[in-house]
């Protein structure tokens, strides 16, 4: 017969069931988010874990509440430009049908899913040509489609060519096979170039009016960048009276996410000009001046653009605004007044953290978040904002032994300079198991991420669990270059790397155990890419650490 009665062990040789074999057990990713304006039908990308890791796409119908994948048994649905990835696909409307996409393998544009039958393909561009696309819409007035080309005839990295285009793309043509490969090459419009990179070519509902961002190496698009618009002509080939709005007063601003308001009369973007933090603004194109949206001074809305398709705020057919501000959810009107701020939970009651939203066509008290808890793997929900109700519309992840779970609790602690950082810290955690003595601590693994520019979340991590389960406390930190705490804190990093984030990670466990939280002889680091530099500067140039990987 079982025993349940509680152990006492050594912190750190706590049997768990979560295994090395249930942290790498198979799980989707997923990303870019979408809504189709003219449906309501919202898609993302997935990965397939048991089919290679290839990439389809998937598109919720609200009225049956089913998922369909809407993507061929073959392509994998990746993109190259600027190499991260993301905007590798867009909806069409309802009247067109399908979707454009990019191949990974051919790096093609391609119309899919033609007449709602997912292995009706039609290639748009030539597999001969050097061009990679990415965070392409179509405009059904012009009838084009508009994109990011980035441009590989040179392949040595300084003479990839980076432009905005348009292509002709007539729906009709390409459902009855009339238009040939060698026709969307040759008719290619360059509406914009001159830098380095570009991203998030936006047309204005009208059709009248085409904007973007764009910046220069070395600027990363969390330094500075520009938002720029022009007027299109009828045929979507030209554009003339272009503009700098945004971005080019001669300091450091990051601009990101501009979008169109439905009337035309506002043009909404994304800046940390005005106070250091990413704020919501809005071009006003009648007058030509900017307005603030909504401004904080302690928290933001945006983040950092490693990748095509991030959406931090999205808008609803009669002008209301759904903006991520941290965890909350701000519904702003035209005028812009808050009218409401929301929390996501689930049917627990457990707080879910937002990161991507897109707002219902038919009214503004829904919407659709990417979102996950500390306890719920990120997953996509329909969140009604009138009784606050969640429900998960992407397959449920087959998460076991909630009971061995910890939850995340929020520290700053001192560093150097006189300076504080942050970082979250998980408590060991084991239904079975209890400390063997009360002035016994355990030991401490100090988790860093990557970017450097990134930064921690709450969303469940099972490697996390993994190690607090056997009686570790783990410790992710958010050293000085991470964002999510305004310019002045992401900028700590600057021509400091591997002295600030040192610092930061050794200060965090020497304060830990200065606090009697953890054992100060049996502090460890672990780290990847950015985080793995750090991991071994910090095991190379300072004694803090017994080992790392």
């Amino acid at each position: 017969m079982k025993s349940n009665a509680i152990k006492k062990a050594v912190y750190g040789s706590w049997k768990s069931p979560i295994t090395s074999s249930v942290v790498s057990g198979v799980s989707s990713r997923r990303g870019d988010l979408q809504i189709n304006k003219f449906n309501n039908r919202v898609s993302w990308y997935e990965s397939l874990p048991n089919d290679g890791g290839r990439y389809t796409v998937l598109e919720h119908d609200g009225t049956t509440k089913q998922n369909s994948i809407i993507v061929n048994d073959t392509m994998n649905i990746r993109t190259r430009v600027h190499e991260y990835g993301g905007g590798s696909y867009c909806t069409l409307p309802p009247e067109v049908t399908g979707s454009l996409a990019v191949d990974f393998k051919t790096q093609q544009l391609f119309h899919i899913n033609i007449n709602n039958d997912r292995n009706n393909v039609k290639a748009l561009t030539t597999s001969k040509e050097p061009f990679r696309y990415a965070d392409f819409i179509y405009d059904n007035n012009i009838k084009s489609i508009f994109s990011v080309r980035e441009d590989h005839t040179n392949s040595e990295p300084s003479k990839v060519v980076n432009t905005i285009v348009s292509i002709p793309f007539d729906p009709t043509k390409s459902n009855n096979n009339e238009t040939t490969d060698t026709d969307n090459y040759l008719n290619q419009n360059i509406l914009c170039n001159g830098y380095d990179f570009f991203s998030t070519p936006r047309v204005s509902p009208n059709s009248k009016f085409l904007s973007w961002i764009c910046w220069n190496h070395p600027n990363m698009p969390w330094d500075k960048t520009e938002l720029w618009m022009g007027e299109l002509n009828e045929e979507g080939t030209s554009i003339i009276n272009k503009t700098c709005l945004c971005g080019n007063s001669g300091k450091a601003e990051s601009v990101i996410q501009p979008l169109f308001s439905p009337d035309n009369k506002y043009l909404y973007f994304i800046t940390d000009g005005r106070n250091g933090f990413w704020n919501l603004h809005r071009y006003v194109i009648e007058t030509k001046t900017i307005e603030c949206v909504l401004e904080k001074d302690d928290i933001e809305t945006g983040g950092p653009q490693w990748q095509f398709g991030r959406k931090f705020y999205d808008i609803c057919n009669d002008g209301t605004i759904h903006a991520l501000v941290g965890k909350d959810l701000y519904a702003i009107d035209v005028e812009n007044n808050v009218i409401g701020t929301y929390r996501p939970k689930t049917g627990t009651g457990e707080e879910l953290g937002p990161s991507n939203v897109v707002s219902s066509i038919f009214d503004s008290k829904n919407c659709f978040i990417f979102a996950g808890s500390p306890t719920t793997p990120s997953g996509i929900y329909h969140w009604n904002l009138t009784d606050n109700n969640v429900t998960l519309i992407s397959e449920k992840a087959n998460v076991q032994h909630v009971e061995y779970f910890t939850k995340p609790k929020l520290i700053e602690f001192p560093t150097a300079n006189d300076k504080t950082a942050f970082a979250q810290l998980y408590l060991p955690k084991n239904p079975l198991y209890e400390a063997s003595s009360s002035e016994a601590r355990p030991p401490l693994l100090i988790k860093i991420h990557g970017g450097p520019t990134s930064s921690v979340n709450t969303t469940f991590r099972i490697d996390i669990q993994y190690w607090t389960s056997r009686g570790f406390a783990v410790c992710d930190v958010d050293y000085g270059g991470s964002t999510g705490y305004g310019r002045e804190y992401r900028e700590r990093l600057n021509d400091n790397w591997g002295i600030v984030d040192i610092e930061d990670c050794c200060n965090c466990a020497e304060y830990l155990a200065k606090e009697n939280i953890v054992n100060g002889n049996q502090l460890t680091i672990d780290g990847g890419s950015a985080g793995g530099f750090t991991t071994l500067a910090c095991l190379t140039l300072r004694s803090t650490f017994k080992a790392g990987t």
